[in-house]
């Protein structure tokens, strides 16, 4: 009987194709970094145009052919309308928080606002001027509210004069905050204003990130929210911080919207009404609202709403809910589907998946609570990164990088106050790559604004600039310069030089020996066509792999192999490779070859009976090209290289695989 476990290892009849495996390299991180599950894209329902999954390009400011971008910081007033101007006349609109905290007034209605970026930077704050305070608070306590109906309808005569009907509670809420407005400014009113973004059914395609969005204090009294979507589609809020709100943190009406790596909480500001995320009010049932929640963060204070939902089409993973003491977490009623996946619930939170009504299409799998779905299945169109275990949910959204603002300039545009070797320019002043690769010469540039490049000899470097291509043609030396034309800031350039070298010595990055084989496996590979895939032309070798396909774009492919027997002449066809054949008489050879463009790397078996015995990838030694590899795949395994590429011990600094990325620990 053939080992099973060797026979899976088989290699294709005619192609064995080898795609791109590569390297990014990332900012120093702690072991458990979120930024390992984090691309700095977005994804979920914001992505697509309609329920069949039709693609739509969610990339606020940064679609724009040459974006302009303006950096804010604050007055040390009221902010609400240098806001607002800047959001109506730019693209990208960048929150500084170098100078102190932007005090918004009331919150501000935004309308109009389509591709739009709202991005902070520097810690940067939003605070509403009004805010409950200690003994706002104990005035509050003092009128025995909390003890009143929510739900019971109550009609009577505000201090103002206005009569109103609603809840008891918040009657008497309001009534107590108008005495309080009047002990403090001799009127009668409501700060019921006191939020900071409302989007109106004009807007679309609007991102808001990295953003702390502090509020007065929840309290009962029909206020507003700290972003309030009122029928805006396509709207992505990522890595903000929602403190002490002072109706809803981020309340929604608006559809095909994606919200991701948000935190929740309230402080001592907070009185009473600390909920958080209302989704949905819609009238007579007559729209779907599509909203996909991941990566969220609901803490300290949270009572509901983490989120509430209803005629909607949700699905929330890898949730965390560390509010301990909460009313209800997740609502989902009437009219509403959803996929609630890998979701976490802290002990002590009451309810962390409910709701009731008709129609209710819940899916629930993989969370670290039970519940009862009441369907067996939720088909979403689009595709979305795999969830992490829910055990893994705390320790990656309370890392450095994780849930709030949170973010760094690697994954956000950012823009700048002047241009200069600090805002603009490469990050090395030279660097090394091998004739025939693609050059990727990382370029700091925060304002996302146009910039073109110049090769100072064509014949070692060419520059594409229509395409963004810059290839090593040739063995020499270049100076690249990126030159930035801006109308608002002036020109400024940066250069770097760039060495193009002969590849001569190398020095493996990766290998995969299967030369461990059992002899009887090793003839089975040869020569058992049964062994090949199912189709007879191709098989992908998954386990020795890695379960990713290589690329070796501008890297040097090493394949050796063995053929049945020497009675005949067999061996592979190429293609994309600097040579034009291998072949073997049945002795066991090894050969090299460049990988000549972008793209597939394919071995065509010619003759048959052949097996493969290593394959490994590598680069000239001393070359600083590490760019030339890039993570497209998923890989299972977790290993750290040295810069030059050598295997270490995982607790080591230097470049190490996780999750199918590489990442440069310093």
């Amino acid at each position: 009987m053939r080992n099973v476990k060797d026979s899976w290892y088989s290699l294709g009849r005619k192609a064995l194709c080898l795609t791109a495996f590569s390297v990014c390299l990332t900012a120093s991180r702690a072991d458990t970094d979120a930024k390992d599950y984090f691309d700095g894209n977005p994804w979920g329902w914001g992505v697509c145009a309609d329920e069949a999954g039709t693609a739509y390009t969610l990339n606020g400011g940064m679609g724009a052919t040459q974006p302009k971008t303006i950096v804010l910081t604050t007055n040390g007033a009221d902010n609400s309308v240098a806001i607002r101007n800047a959001i109506a006349q730019y693209d990208i609109i960048v929150l500084d928080g170098s100078k102190g905290t932007f005090r918004i007034n009331e919150q501000m209605a935004i309308s109009n606002a389509k591709n739009k970026t709202i991005v902070g930077r520097n810690g940067a704050t939003l605070s509403t001027q009004f805010y409950l305070t200690p003994s706002d608070i104990e005035y509050l306590k003092s009128q025995n509210l909390e003890g009143l109906s929510s739900t019971d309808q109550y009609t009577g005569t505000l201090p103002d004069g206005t009569t109103l009907t609603c809840d008891r509670r918040a009657f008497f809420t309001k009534k107590a905050m108008m005495e309080l407005q009047y002990q403090k400014t001799g009127v009668y009113s409501l700060p019921n204003k006191a939020g900071i973004f409302q989007f109106d059914g004009t807007c679309e395609n609007v991102i808001v990130r990295n953003l702390v969005l502090q509020g007065p204090g929840a309290v009962d009294i029909d206020g507003v929210d700290l972003i309030y979507d009122a029928y805006a589609n396509h709207l992505w809020v990522d890595h903000c911080t929602f403190i002490d709100s002072q109706d809803g943190a981020l309340d929604t009406r608006g559809n095909y919207n994606t919200y991701t790596w948000n935190h929740f909480y309230y402080t001592d500001r907070s009185y009473s009404h600390a909920y958080t995320c209302g989704l949905g009010w819609v009238s007579n049932h007559s729209t779907v609202l599509h909203v996909t929640w991941g990566y969220n963060l609901w803490g300290a204070g949270c009572q509901r709403r983490l989120p509430q939902a209803d005629d909607a089409f949700l699905h929330l993973v890898n949730n965390y809910h560390n509010c301990p003491g909460n009313s209800v977490g997740m609502t989902l009623n009437a009219y509403t589907t959803a996929l609630v996946e890998g979701n976490y619930a802290a002990s002590g939170v009451k309810d962390p998946l409910t709701g009731s009504g008709e129609k209710r299409y819940i899916l629930a799998r993989n969370n670290n609570f039970s519940y009862t779905s009441t369907t067996q299945s939720v088909t979403l169109p689009y595709t979305y990164p795999t969830p992490i275990s829910y055990v893994l949910v705390p320790q990656v959204l309370t890392a450095q990088h994780g849930a709030g603002a949170t973010l760094d300039e690697l994954y956000m545009p950012l823009g700048y106050n002047t241009l200069s070797a600090e805002t603009f320019g490469f990050y090395e002043s030279k660097f090394e790559a091998l004739k025939g690769t693609t050059i990727l010469l990382p370029i700091r540039n925060w304002a996302g604004v146009n910039y073109t490049l110049e090769s100072s000899n064509t014949a070692v470097v060419t520059v594409d600039n229509a395409t963004g291509k810059v290839r090593a043609a040739g063995v020499g030396t270049a100076v690249i310069k990126a030159v930035v034309d801006d109308p608002q800031f002036g020109t400024y350039s940066a250069e770097a030089t760039v060495v193009v070298n002969q590849p001569s010595a190398f020095e493996t990055l990766r290998k995969w020996d299967f030369s461990s084989f059992s002899a009887e496996t090793k003839s089975d590979l040869a020569a058992d066509a049964t062994l090949w895939s199912t189709d007879g032309s191709s098989y992908t070798n998954k386990s020795a792999l890695s379960h990713a396909a290589l690329t070796a774009n501008g890297n040097v492919m090493l394949v050796t192999w063995k053929s049945a027997n020497s009675s005949a002449q067999r061996g592979f066809s190429i293609t994309n490779l600097s040579v034009a054949s291998m072949l073997t008489d049945g002795t066991q050879v090894t050969k090299q070859g460049l990988v000549l463009a972008d793209g597939t790397v394919a071995l065509s078996v010619s003759g048959g009976g052949i097996y493969v015995s290593t394959i490994e990838v590598q680069r000239q030694q001393g070359s600083s090209a590490l760019e030339n590899l890039r993570s497209e795949k998923t890989l299972p395994d977790r290993q750290t290289y040295d810069l030059q590429g050598r295997p270490m011990p995982s607790e080591n600094r230097g470049l190490q695989l996780r999750q199918g990325r590489v990442v440069l620990v310093r």
